[in-house]
């Protein structure tokens, strides 16, 4: 009897696996629940269809699109003075279990620390991730070391858990100082995170946070491209061709593919008509302009 119960156990214990492995196993899909990319002459997000627009305070030089003879597409030329906000992003599919990937060309004329991408917010409390520019002297620094600004520079990620924040960056990382494009990754798995520069492993360890919390109730949360707020403060004098986001987290040979595929674009859409200027509106000590579709012609 006690032969037959353990055979009976047993075989609902295979079939429970049976039924539970499947639904626990993950893969990554390639399809970017967000993509903003620049080939379509648009701020906004032809994934998702997340409306962007562009902040700035004062008399600036805002955000450009030219063509980028290097890459054969169009770019957006950002000037460290403005910056694209998303209010519409969905924060719920970048807290675990994602990827997060950019291509930027950042200028020799970045001196001090800049905002890349992402829903990071140094605010109270302090939350988010983004990917940055900083510089660095070893292993460890922080990107606000004020004395080493304008040197050292790398890309990093930055997160914050509520009340302070880190930063995932490494010495092995190459300098930006020549202004070449760069591909850049970051995965969160959820147990681990990764981060890559033209498809190579630069860093991983254990989250810091298995659940990266976003901020909910400021005013100014939105996912944020080319400057940290509205004030034309952090921003990053740089060009972008895309940044993407995906609602599940890549593996190596993944992020290789996405290296592989970084010159794929979006086609832009022809627009039947002329568009017209648009006059930025003033907000508050800001302004913001949502952009019109601009075609080469």
């Amino acid at each position: 009897m006690f032969k037959k119960m353990t055979a009976a156990i047993l075989a609902i214990s295979l079939i429970t696996a049976m039924w539970t492995v499947p639904a626990e196993a993950s893969s990554f899909s390639d399809v970017p629940f967000y993509n903003v990319d620049f080939n379509s002459g648009s701020f906004d997000d032809v994934a998702g269809g997340v409306k962007g627009e562009e902040a700035y305070s004062g008399d600036v030089q805002q955000a450009e699109f030219v063509q980028d003879n290097t890459l054969g597409r169009k770019v957006l030329r950002f000037h460290g003075q403005s910056a694209l906000f998303y209010p519409g992003f969905d924060y719920s599919k970048i807290r675990s279990n994602f990827t997060m990937e950019a291509y930027v060309k950042v200028s020799a004329e970045q001196t001090e620390w800049g905002y890349i991408a992402g829903t990071y917010w140094n605010a109270d409390p302090k939350s988010g991730v983004c990917m940055a520019v900083n510089s660095l002297t070893e292993e460890g620094d922080t990107p606000y070391d004020d004395i080493v600004i304008g040197k050292n520079r790398r890309h990093s990620i930055i997160m914050g858990d509520g009340s302070t924040c880190d930063t995932i960056s490494s010495w092995d990382s190459e300098s930006i100082g020549n202004s070449s494009w760069t591909h850049l990754v970051y995965v969160h798995d959820g147990v681990n995170e990764y981060f890559y520069e033209n498809g190579s492993l630069i860093k991983s360890r254990k989250v810091w946070l298995a659940s990266i919390p976003s901020v909910e109730n400021d005013s100014d949360k939105a996912f944020r491209i080319g400057g940290y707020n509205r004030l034309s403060e952090y921003g990053t004098i740089m060009d972008c061709a895309y940044v993407r986001v995906y609602d599940s987290a890549a593996g190596k040979a993944d992020v290789t593919q996405l290296y592989t595929n970084r010159f794929t674009a979006v086609t832009p859409t022809p627009t039947p008509t002329p568009t017209s200027t648009h006059t930025p509106i003033p907000v508050s000590y800001t302004h913001l302009r949502a952009h019109e579709t601009v075609l080469d012609l």
